[in-house]
């Protein structure tokens, strides 16, 4: 197909009258792809800079989109698990009786931790209850630990090493019951 196309090429060539028809043609195209060439180079790059901006920026978007969803989730996360500790904190209806009672015993008598578990116990707190009472309550084992010594004095002799007994049998600490003791004077 080349060649028919060459020899029909050859004949206009040939031909001075279709070259001078022909020669402003061929200068104004060279003239159009001079002119065209840098402009459509700079129409491609722009559209290719753009296509790249638009992808950049619906990445991002969808980065931030991404992160917000995590950090909603996050912090519905959050949430959920404050208001969890909060309820644990604030315990069953019979864990804040227990509490009450706890105060109560404490208002009346001295005990030691283990010996308020167990009043707890005895009025029929589940053991459970009754820890979560105690851990609960502001209370100084120290003077509690005085209190009762004092108490036991009042009403019994005791030697030094008696009382420091009496009040580990009662569920203090050794180092409770010292400081108990050290506080009446023996």
């Amino acid at each position: 197909m080349q060649e028919p196309f060459n020899d029909l090429e050859d004949a206009y060539e040939a031909d001075e009258s279709f070259n001078l028809v022909a020669e402003p043609f061929k200068a104004a195209g060279s003239q159009i792809i001079a002119i065209c060439g840098p402009l459509i180079k700079e129409s491609a790059a722009a559209e290719a800079k753009a296509t790249a901006d638009a992808e950049a920026s619906a990445k991002a978007d969808a980065d931030a989109e991404a992160s917000a969803k995590a950090d909603a989730e996050a912090s519905g996360k959050a949430e959920v698990e404050a208001s969890a500790k909060a309820e644990a904190e604030a315990g069953t209806l019979s864990q804040q009786n227990a509490l009450r009672a706890a105060h109560s015993y404490l208002d009346y008598s001295a005990f030691s931790r283990t010996s308020l578990i167990s009043q707890l116990e005895y009025e029929k707190y589940s053991a459970e209850d009754a820890t979560w009472a105690v851990d609960r309550v502001t209370v100084d084992w120290n003077k509690q630990a005085a209190k009762a010594a004092k108490s036991y004095l009042e009403y019994s002799s005791f030697s030094r090493a008696g009382l420091i007994d009496q009040l580990a049998y009662e569920g203090f600490t050794s180092e409770q019951a010292e400081y108990g003791v050290s506080q009446t004077g023996l």
